[in-house]
């Protein structure tokens, strides 16, 4: 299912992932997904500029991503009926010589893993809460 995040921001990859997934069936009630959080932050990390840190390779970059996915069930009044909540964090680190490409799969890995992750979180949730 999570294909579809190839080469995705996280918010993308989440909105057109539930979208894809959710339907209300059997009634007039609808279902509405919010993107509450999608994101990646990149941080430098401090290096050894000492002889010793010339000669080798740090990781030099970290990447925390966040994401989370609220879910509810809304009745044509507009009254919810019910609601599922997904979250998850995964972090990298790159180490100082790695290529743009490295970087580029590290960023992809990180928005699979969390959508991945959301999804087994959301999956749960709604049979739970919406049954």
């Amino acid at each position: 299912m999570w294909s579809i995040c190839r080469p995705r921001s996280p918010a993308s990859c989440s909105r057109a992932g539930r979208a894809g997934a959710l339907a209300p069936v059997g009634g007039p009630a609808r279902v509405v997904a919010t993107i509450a959080d999608a994101r990646i932050v990149e941080t430098p990390l401090a290096t050894d500029d000492s002889l010793q840190g010339a000669v080798t390779v740090e990781q030099a970059t970290l990447l925390d991503g966040r994401g989370a996915v609220a879910v509810a069930l809304v009745d044509p009044a507009g009254a919810v009926l019910a609601r599922a909540h997904g979250e998850a964090t995964r972090r990298l680190s790159l180490p100082e010589d790695a290529s743009p490409d490295e970087r580029r799969r590290a960023m992809y890995r990180i928005v699979a893993d969390l959508a991945r992750r959301i999804d087994e979180v959301l999956d749960r949730e709604i049979r739970r809460h919406f049954a």
